[in-house]
C-alpha cells in the first residue's frame, strides 16, 4: 500500500501590489491568466458573475468574452439584465437601454454591441419582474413555472440564502416574506439556467450576471448541473477586495479586484 498522500498547501498570497489576482478553489492556488482562459474554453457554459455597479468587472467579462471569440467559440450571451419577455426587442436590434430600467446600460452595452457585431445570439435570461411582483400581491406561481425552474426540489443552503437576503435587506424583511424572496431568486437562477440550456449555441452559453446567481452551491450552476448532470460548467466570480481564500468560496474561480467606495446601504441615512 502506498503512502497516504499529503494535503496539497495554500499557495502564498500574491506580492503587495499585484493588481488582479485569480483564484482557483479546486487548486487551492492563484492562477494566472491564461490559465483562467482555458478553463472557460474547456466549458460549455461558462457564468461570469459581477458586483452590478463595478464598471472593472464588465470590462472584465468583455475581455474574457473576447477571448473565447479568440479561441473560435462562438456562444450565445446570456444576460440577467434583459427579462424573457423582452426577447422580441433584443432579436429587432433595437438599442437596448430604454428596456433595461435600472441597470447602468453603458456598462453593458459594449458587451451586446460585441455579441451582435460576432453574430452570437443575446439573450433574455431573467424572470419577468411583473410575474414576480404579481407573486409578491397574492398571484400565485403557476404549477408549471414551479416545475420547470425546479421550486418543488429543495435546496441545499436555503438557510444560509436567508440569511443573505435578510442581509441585503439591513435586516428589516419580515421573516414571514422570506420564503417570497427565496422563490423569487430561484425563479431568476432557474429561469436563467433554463435560457442556458434551451437557447444555447453548438459552442454553448456564456451568462452575464450578478456574482450571488453563479454560485456552484446554490445557483445558476446547480440547476444547470440538476437539469444536466454531464453539463460541463465554468463559474467565476469577480469579487472586490482584499484576497481572502480563508472562507469557503463556492466558485470555480474568483477574481479579486480593486474595491468600489459606496456609501452603506444600511447607513442611518438609509
Amino acid at each position: 500500500m502506498g503512502c497516504a498522500a499529503k494535503p496539497r498547501p495554500e499557495s502564498p498570497l500574491p506580492a503587495v501590489g499585484v493588481e488582479r489576482v485569480i483564484y482557483s478553489p479546486a487548486r487551492k492556488a492563484f492562477i494566472d491568466r491564461k490559465t483562467l482562459e482555458s478553463d472557460l474554453a474547456a466549458a460549455r457554459f461558462v457564468l461570469l458573475g459581477e458586483k452590478h455597479d463595478a464598471k472593472e468587472h464588465h470590462d472584465l467579462q468583455l475581455q474574457l468574452l473576447q477571448s473565447l471569440l479568440a479561441r473560435g467559440r462562438k456562444p450565445a450571451v446570456v444576460m440577467e439584465m434583459l427579462e424573457v419577455d423582452m426577447q422580441p426587442v433584443i432579436d429587432s436590434g433595437a438599442d437596448l437601454a430604454p428596456h433595461a430600467p435600472g441597470w447602468t446600460w453603458s456598462f453593458y452595452a459594449p458587451i451586446v454591441a460585441l455579441a451582435r457585431a460576432q453574430q452570437l445570439p443575446v439573450v433574455a435570461g431573467n424572470y419577468p419582474r411583473a410575474k414576480i411582483k404579481a407573486a409578491f400581491h397574492g398571484t400565485p406561481i403557476s404549477a408549471e413555472d414551479r416545475a420547470t425552474f425546479g421550486l418543488d426540489t429543495p435546496l441545499p443552503g436555503r438557510a444560509e440564502l436567508e440569511e443573505e437576503l435578510l442581509a441585503n435587506h439591513c435586516g428589516q424583511l419580515p421573516k414571514t416574506m422570506l420564503p417570497g424572496f427565496v422563490d423569487a431568486q430561484r425563479l431568476r437562477d432557474g429561469q436563467m439556467a433554463e435560457r442556458m440550456l434551451s437557447r444555447a449555441t453548438p459552442d454553448g452559453a456564456v451568462l452575464i450576471a450578478g456574482s450571488g446567481h453563479v454560485r456552484n452551491d446554490r445557483a445558476v450552476p446547480w440547476v444547470l448541473r440538476t437539469r444536466d448532470p454531464s453539463a460541463k460548467v465554468f463559474s467565476l466570480a469577480f469579487v472586490e477586495g482584499k484576497p481572502d481564500t480563508s472562507q469557503p468560496l463556492p466558485y470555480d474561480a474568483v477574481w479579486f479586484t480593486a474595491a468600489v467606495a459606496r456609501e452603506d446601504p444600511c447607513g442611518p441615512a438609509h
